[in-house]
C-alpha cells in the first residue's frame, strides 16, 4: 500500500511539472503571438529566422498555409508517442499542445452621436405614425411634459475579439466575440427609479455615482474551424458570411458597421486553373429544435423535423488574389502600371418543404419548447419555397503611378423564385382561389382577375457601382446603387405580408445589407437600407500622409429617389438631398479617428400624407447629425 502510494505521489508530481512547464510555453507562445504588442516594432527590425524546413517546388497547395513569421514549427519532426487527447469516446485532456499559438485581433470603438430633427418633424403623436424611423425625443411627446426638443444624443461602445488558434500548420479556429456590443453609455445605473436593483442610497437617477458591472456583456458570433490540405481548404461552423461589395451578404468588417452576417456551413474551397471553387451546404433554419417531452439534462438536442428544414446549396466561382502570394504579385502588377481585374459568381439555391410557424404571430412569446405543437399553438404549413439567388461581382483596378489608383467595383445580386403557400396562420384560412372583386364569387369572376392569396412569386434585384480614384493626394469618386421596391409596402411600417387580403402576386422588394454603408441620415437612420431606391453620389477629397499618420477631409452629395413613388410616404418620387463631410486621421491597422457632420434635405417623397392620402398633413423638415468616432485596432 505504501509503494502504491508514493508510486501516486510521484506521478502527481511529474505531471504538476509537466503542467506547469507547458503553461510557461504556452503564455510565451501567445506573448509572441499577440497582434500590436510592446515589442512589434522591435521584432520587425530582428531579421526573421530560417525556417525549420522548406516546402519541395514538387507539392501544390491548393490554398496555401498562411505564414507564421517568427512563430514557424516544423510539425512533421514533433513526436508523437502518446495516444491522442481526444476521440468520439474519450474526451478527458492530459495536457495542452506544446505547438498551439494564438493570434489576436480586434478592435475597441468609441462612438458619440448628436442628431437633431431625425423625425423630419412628421411624427403626429395623435395618428402615432410619421415619415422617419426616428422617433422625436420623449419630451416632445410624453404627456405632462410638453417641451419643444428636436436633438437626441448619446455614446457607446464596442470591444470586438477575434482571435484565431493555430492547432497546426494546417489546422486552425477562427472566432469573433463581442463584449460588450454598441454598449450604450450611461444605460447601467446602479440605483436610481427605473433600475430593478434599488438602492436605498440612491432613490432617484440625479443621486447615481457607479454604473452596474455587466453580466450579459459576451456575444458570440462566429466560430468555425479550417483544415487547410494540398487539395483543398475545408470550413466549418458559424462563419462570417461576406460576398463582393456587401449588398447581399455582408461581414460587418468594416469600423463603423453594426451588424456582420453569419452562415451555419461547411464549405470546401479548392483552385483549378487559377480560379477559387467554392461548394457548400448551409444551415439556414432547421424549425423548432430541442429535447423530448421531457427535458433531458444529459445528451444533445436536436432537429424535431427534416421536412421542415431550409436546404441552401452554394457554388462560388471566383478569379481573386487571396493568398499571400497572390496578393503579393496583385500589388507587383499594380506597381508595374498593369491592370489587375477580378470577378466572381455567386449561386446560392434554396429550398423548403415545410415551415413550422405559429398560429397567431401576434400572441407568441417565444421560440417553441414542446415537440407537441398543440400545446404552444404551432403547426407545419406546406410553404413549398423554391429560391434561386444569382450574385455577379467585378473589380477593376490600375495604378498608372505610386500616387495614382484608378477603382471601379460592381456587384448585381437577384432573387428570383416562388412560395406555395405562405408560413402564416393568417394566409392558411384565405381560399385557394378567389376574385380581385370582393363583391364576386370565384365562379363568377373573370379569369383575369382571378388569383390565388396563398402564394407568392419572388423577384427583386439590387445593384451597386462603386468609382474611386486617388491622384497625387486628391480623392475623387462616383457611387451609385438601386434596388426594387414591393408593390405592397412602403420603406417602414407594414411590410408585404401585412395585408393577406391585399392582391399582392409578388415579393419584389430588396433591402441592401444593413451594413453596406451610403450615407449618415437618410438611407443608414431614415429609411433603415436602401430598397425602392436610386441613389446617385459624387465625393471629392484631399489626403496627406505622413511618417506614421494620413489624415485627410472628404466631403460627398448624395440624391436618391424612389424607384416606384407609389409607395412612399408622401406619393412622389424625389426622397431627399444630403450633403455629408468628414475630417479623419489614421494610422493603419492601429488607429482611427473621425469627426462626422451630414445634412438632408428632405423632398416631397418623405411628407406625411393624410391617412386616405389626398392631402399633405405635414412636410418633412431638415435633419443634422454630427459624430464622432474612435478605433483602436490591433
Amino acid at each position: 500500500m505504501r509503494s502504491t502510494h508514493s508510486q501516486l505521489a510521484l506521478s502527481l508530481a511529474s505531471r504538476g511539472a509537466r503542467h506547469a512547464l507547458l503553461t510557461l510555453t504556452l503564455s510565451a507562445s501567445i506573448s509572441l503571438a499577440f497582434s500590436g504588442g510592446l515589442n512589434s516594432e522591435a521584432r520587425a527590425e530582428e531579421p526573421a529566422p530560417k525556417p525549420t524546413s522548406e516546402p519541395s517546388e514538387e507539392s501544390v497547395w491548393a490554398i496555401p498555409p498562411s505564414s507564421i513569421g517568427a512563430e514557424d514549427v516544423n510539425f512533421d519532426e514533433v513526436e508523437r508517442d502518446e495516444a491522442p487527447r481526444f476521440d468520439w469516446e474519450r474526451a478527458d485532456r492530459e495536457s495542452s499542445s506544446d505547438h498551439v499559438f494564438i493570434e489576436h485581433h480586434g478592435y475597441l470603438r468609441f462612438r458619440a452621436d448628436m442628431h437633431h430633427t431625425l423625425d423630419l418633424g412628421t411624427y403626429s403623436s395623435a395618428e402615432r405614425r410619421g415619415t422617419s424611423q426616428y422617433l422625436p425625443p420623449l419630451t416632445s411627446r410624453v404627456a405632462g411634459v410638453n417641451q419643444d426638443s428636436a436633438s437626441l444624443a448619446s455614446a457607446n461602445i464596442r470591444f470586438r475579439y477575434e482571435p484565431t488558434i493555430h492547432v497546426g500548420e494546417q489546422l486552425r479556429v477562427h472566432t469573433t466575440l463581442d463584449l460588450p456590443d454598441n454598449l450604450v453609455l450611461g444605460s447601467t445605473p446602479d440605483g436610481g427609479t427605473m433600475s430593478v436593483n434599488a438602492r436605498p442610497d440612491v432613490p432617484f437617477g440625479g443621486l447615481n455615482d457607479t454604473q452596474l458591472p455587466l453580466d450579459d456583456a459576451l456575444s458570440l458570433r462566429y466560430v468555425w474551424g479550417v483544415w487547410d490540405s494540398e487539395l483543398a481548404r475545408v470550413e466549418f461552423g458559424r462563419m462570417r458570411h461576406h460576398w463582393g461589395l456587401g449588398l447581399l451578404a455582408n461581414g460587418g468588417a468594416c469600423l463603423d458597421c453594426n451588424y456582420g452576417d453569419a452562415v451555419d456551413r461547411v464549405q470546401a474551397t479548392t483552385q483549378l486553373f487559377n480560379i477559387y471553387l467554392s461548394l457548400s451546404w448551409d444551415m439556414v433554419d432547421e424549425g423548432p429544435t430541442g429535447y423530448g417531452l421531457t427535458p433531458q439534462v444529459q445528451g444533445q438536442a436536436w432537429d424535431w423535423d427534416q421536412r421542415d428544414d431550409v436546404s441552401q446549396y452554394t457554388l462560388a466561382l471566383r478569379q481573386q488574389a487571396l493568398s499571400p502570394k497572390e496578393l503579393a504579385e496583385k500589388r507587383a502588377a499594380l506597381n508595374a502600371g498593369k491592370v489587375v481585374f477580378e470577378w466572381g459568381a455567386y449561386g446560392i439555391l434554396r429550398h423548403q418543404k415545410n415551415a413550422a410557424a405559429f398560429l397567431d404571430l401576434n400572441g407568441a412569446t417565444g421560440a417553441p419548447t414542446s415537440p407537441e405543437p398543440d400545446d404552444e399553438q404551432w403547426t407545419l404549413y406546406p410553404a413549398g419555397l423554391e429560391l434561386f439567388i444569382p450574385d455577379l461581382y467585378l473589380s477593376w483596378t490600375y495604378q498608372p503611378s505610386p500616387s495614382s489608383t484608378f477603382s471601379l467595383k460592381a456587384e448585381a445580386v437577384a432573387l428570383v423564385g416562388s412560395v406555395t403557400q405562405v408560413p402564416l396562420g393568417a394566409f392558411a384560412t384565405l381560399d385557394r382561389v378567389t376574385c380581385a372583386t370582393p363583391s364576386q364569387s370565384a365562379q363568377e369572376c373573370a379569369t383575369a382577375e382571378l388569383y390565388n392569396p396563398r402564394e407568392r412569386e419572388i423577384s427583386s434585384w439590387g445593384y451597386a457601382v462603386e468609382f474611386d480614384a486617388k491622384v497625387k493626394g486628391f480623392l475623387f469618386g462616383f457611387h451609385h446603387g438601386g434596388a426594387s421596391g414591393d408593390d405592397n409596402s412602403g420603406y417602414f411600417g407594414a411590410g408585404p405580408l401585412d395585408d393577406p387580403s391585399a392582391r399582392d402576386d409578388a415579393l419584389n422588394g430588396f433591402r441592401f445589407d444593413r451594413d453596406y454603408i451610403v450615407d449618415l441620415i437618410l438611407f443608414r437612420e431614415v429609411l433603415g437600407g436602401v430598397y425602392n431606391a436610386l441613389y446617385f453620389k459624387p465625393y471629392f477629397g484631399a489626403e496627406t500622409q505622413g511618417r506614421d499618420l494620413t489624415w485627410g477631409l472628404k466631403g460627398s452629395a448624395i440624391y436618391a429617389m424612389a424607384f416606384d413613388p407609389t409607395f412612399t410616404p408622401g406619393g412622389e418620387s424625389g426622397l431627399g438631398l444630403e450633403f455629408d463631410i468628414e475630417a479623419y486621421l489614421y494610422q493603419k491597422d492601429r488607429f482611427r479617428a473621425s469627426v462626422q457632420y451630414g445634412a438632408l434635405f428632405p423632398l416631397e417623397g418623405l411628407n406625411l400624407l393624410t391617412e386616405t392620402r389626398d392631402a399633405v398633413l405635414k412636410q418633412a423638415n431638415t435633419a443634422q447629425t454630427l459624430q464622432v468616432n474612435l478605433g483602436l485596432m490591433f
